[in-house]
């Protein structure tokens, strides 16, 4: 099953952003990730092959507090010079924990997960072609310095059930931290 553990966002803080995103829409050319599935990726699983009974349990057993993270910038990853993907850019303290606790349990469980190191981003849209990159990142500079640093409350972190379809992915919270 293809999933991931993520950190949730509350509805007015996934409007936010997409509305911090929206000076990029004539800039670029993309696909904007809908609110209602900007996230962060803690862990993705291609194919889940744990025990899911055994996953929900340790869920319910770790003791989860609402923390803050702090927004800093908009940022992007490039292939060969190319952007590839905008982000939101973030720090949080407290999430340290959580992950570490996470990836313990998942790799004492022998659970198979991208070993890819994580980098705290929230991605915004998935870019096919920028036709000025000099514009591209002007634009960046100023969603920098007009709406940033700004901190939001992380509600919960889940874990989701994805389904790839023709008109993207689509996701499924199946359960929380804190047995949520």
């Amino acid at each position: 099953m293809r999933s991931f553990i993520a950190l949730d966002l509350k509805e007015e803080n996934r409007n936010l952003i997409l509305k911090y995103a929206s000076g990029f829409r004539d800039i670029l050319v993309g696909k904007f990730i809908p609110a209602s599935q900007l996230h962060s990726t803690l862990f993705f699983f291609e194919n889940f092959s744990g025990n899911l009974n055994e996953l929900k349990a340790y869920f319910k057993i770790v003791a989860f507090t609402p923390f803050d993270l702090e927004i800093t910038c908009f940022d992007y990853f490039s292939f060969k010079n190319n952007p590839t993907i905008l982000f939101i850019k973030y720090k949080a303290q407290h999430l340290l924990d959580y992950y570490k606790q996470l990836k313990d349990f998942l790799d004492k469980s022998g659970i198979n997960y991208d070993r890819k190191p994580f980098k705290e981003h929230i991605t915004v849209c998935r870019i096919k072609k920028v036709d000025d990159l000099d514009l591209f990142r002007r634009q960046i500079s100023i969603a920098n310095e007009t709406f940033f640093p700004v901190t939001i409350t992380v509600p919960s972190i889940s874990f989701y059930k994805s389904k790839l379809t023709p008109d993207g992915p689509v996701y499924e919270k199946l359960f929380s931290l804190g047995g949520a």
